[in-house]
């Protein structure tokens, strides 16, 4: 970031040119944080949705366990 604004002019002309080179840096890292959250949400939902076979066995346990 602090590359960037080296090279920028600093009038109140260029304000606004100032305020985007300081914050694309700020929005890229939370853009990419945001990112790995959605991977990771994404992929623990597919690891949720192959059957494992534990619902299955939970069922048959209450079902004997029900059993005098």
């Amino acid at each position: 970031m602090h590359v960037q604004l080296l090279d920028i002019d600093f009038t109140r002309k260029n304000v606004s040119n100032v305020l985007l080179a300081c914050e694309t840096p700020l929005i890229e890292a939370q853009r990419k944080e945001f990112n790995a959250q959605y991977a990771t949400v994404r992929r623990t939902w597919r690891i949720r949705e192959n059957d494992t076979g534990n619902f299955t066995q939970f069922k048959t346990n209450l079902i004997q366990l029900e059993r005098p």
